[in-house]
């Protein structure tokens, strides 16, 4: 499927949901709107920081998302000129059983959805639980049922090698091979099948990697950051009891990577309704094993 892209025309230009964005080399912020607070087509936009103008637009229409997708996470590819988006499927109506991996083509815009519903990118039956208590959000019958979120955190090594993945609520991190990931002459089941279990893993969001292969877990529930490294084997890097909720994590050409509190466990629809949620919202820096990955 061919998804159109624009460069500023259109009605669907503004912002209207945005939760994942990320840098690349160039100086182009990529931003992802998952478009549903007023029901537009999710879209990845780039804003060209040099220039200080609207870079590009991919409109990512159905089938590419669905009614409960809710894209947001992204790796920049530019070796092999890709994008791959993480759908969590927790939008209106989603409750993670069909997360998934957009790919989409940086020049023809063509884009795939695959790994739809896999055990790779699907919740598992782990609650999150934050300062002793689980996360529930109303379920189909109207009680509490525990919040599931879907592939959530996604980066790649510094070769283009491998890109690895996990749902928020999961013990596992996995990978698959680029190469793997583009074959479209794979079918669901092949595909399926090229997905490697990488690690342990707490409830995570965030994922980021540097330049020597290891990988940084923002842990939700810890109000911390684990690093898995070459032996596989996750530990705690850093913690702060201010960190509620550490969320999204980026390297940055200072040295540094960073690292946002997003405090979502204080939300009033996980606290009987009321906010414990409050400003100021604050973002962290620290140094990495290894110089990060900016992209990624």
């Amino acid at each position: 499927m061919r998804i159109g892209t624009r460069r500023g025309k259109g009605p669907t230009t503004n912002l209207d949901n945005v939760l994942g964005l990320r840098s690349d080399e160039n100086g182009i912020v990529w931003i992802i709107d998952m478009g549903f607070r007023t029901k537009i087509t999710p879209k990845l936009v780039g804003w060209n920081t040099r220039t200080d103008k609207l870079e590009r637009i991919y409109d990512m229409p159905e089938p590419i998302t669905r009614s409960g997708s809710q894209p947001q996470d992204i790796v920049i590819d530019q070796k092999n000129r890709k994008f791959y988006v993480a759908d969590e499927d927790i939008g209106p109506g989603g409750e993670g059983s069909h997360a998934a991996i957009i790919i989409i083509d940086m020049d023809t815009g063509r884009a795939r959805r695959v790994l739809d519903g896999d055990k790779s990118t699907v919740p598992e039956n782990v609650p999150i639980t934050v300062d002793g208590n689980d996360l529930t959000v109303p379920g189909k019958d109207g009680k509490p049922t525990i919040i599931k979120v879907g592939c959530d955190g996604i980066t790649m090594d510094v070769g283009s090698e491998w890109v690895y993945f996990a749902p928020l609520n999961g013990r596992s991190l996995y990978r698959i091979r680029v190469v793997d990931l583009n074959d479209e002459k794979l079918t669901p089941a092949e595909l399926s099948a090229k997905v490697e279990r990488y690690s342990d893993k707490p409830n995570n969001g965030g994922l980021s990697i540097d330049y020597a292969g290891n990988l940084y877990l923002t842990a939700v529930e810890t109000k911390s950051v684990g690093v898995v490294g070459a032996d596989r084997k996750y530990r705690t890097y850093l913690s702060d009891p201010e960190m509620v909720w550490p969320d999204g994590i980026t390297a940055s050409p200072d040295g540094y990577m960073y690292v946002s509190a997003s405090q979502i466990s204080a939300a009033a629809m996980f606290n009987g309704g009321k906010a414990e949620n409050k400003t100021p919202y604050l973002i962290y820096r620290f140094k990495p094993l290894a110089a990060g990955y900016v992209s990624r």
